[in-house]
């Protein structure tokens, strides 16, 4: 379906996406917004459907595991997982699922923006806690601050 664009030919967004593309052009968008909103919704409430289903295979088979100590490993490893699927999910649903977007274009900006860089730039550190030696090196490193602010007061 072509769009009459008449005004501003600049994407006000970092990448093409669909609302701000459609908020270039000069028709009623409302039935557009709909389609758009309706499969938003249906993409992200069917994959989010499959990760719930999956999750809860994962905790019933951890749930078998005989050992309390191996239960707690394996339910280490699936929450830092889970936490940095639910920023991606969250981030998502909030964007798209919701009929207008044209009031938090802006706002949209933001959080695609935190979506792309803090998600990656988390992932290292959350994934790196459960690894005892990365545990050691972060309670080092902020004993050693303490310390530094400690010794900076004293002066």
């Amino acid at each position: 379906v072509g769009l009459p664009y008449c005004g501003p030919n600049v994407i006000d967004h970092f990448f093409c996406d669909s609302a701000p593309l459609l908020h270039l052009a000069c028709a009623d968008i409302h039935i557009i917004e709909l389609l758009d909103f309706l499969s938003s919704l249906v993409l992200l409430i069917s994959s989010l459907s499959l990760t719930v289903v999956s999750y809860v295979y994962v905790i019933s088979t951890i749930l078998k595991i005989p050992s309390g100590q191996g239960q707690r490993k394996a339910f280490a490893t699936c929450a830092t997982h889970f936490i940095v699927v639910s920023m991606g999910y969250g981030i998502s649903i909030f964007v798209y699922v919701h009929l207008s977007q044209k009031s938090s274009l802006h706002l949209n900006k933001i959080l695609f923006i935190l979506s792309s860089v803090l998600t990656p730039l988390l992932n290292p550190f959350i994934f790196g806690l459960r690894n005892e030696t990365m545990k050691d090196a972060l309670k080092d490193s902020l004993a050693k601050d303490r310390n530094f602010l400690k010794g900076m007061r004293s002066k």
